[in-house]
């Protein structure tokens, strides 16, 4: 069983860093160890659209994929967080 410290990192914090907010380093810091494999990083299907779009603001499309990519590298994407989004598009179909 693995004894690294996980945790969830939502979009706000990859966005601190790009943005350069106000304690954008803290933001950085937990970006990083994640990246050096301290602790395990897991982040959400929203949270990869998210980053995504404001990359794609920024770049072209497919330097917004390759930024995307070198963002989230050494993250896992939660399962919980996907098979949330399969269930909401069954109940939304079921609304129409």
């Amino acid at each position: 069983m693995e004894s690294r410290p996980s945790v969830f990192v939502d979009a706000n914090v990859f966005l601190d860093v790009l943005w350069k907010n106000k304690g954008w380093e803290s933001s950085l810091e937990v970006i990083e160890k994640v990246r050096r494999g301290e602790i395990k990083g897991f982040v959400s299907v929203l949270t990869i659209a998210i980053i995504y779009f404001f990359h794609s603001q920024e770049f072209t499309k497919r330097k917004a994929r390759t930024e995307l990519v070198k963002s989230i590298k050494m993250f896992e994407i939660s399962t919980t967080h996907l098979h949330m989004q399969k269930l909401l598009w069954k109940i939304r179909g079921s609304w129409t």
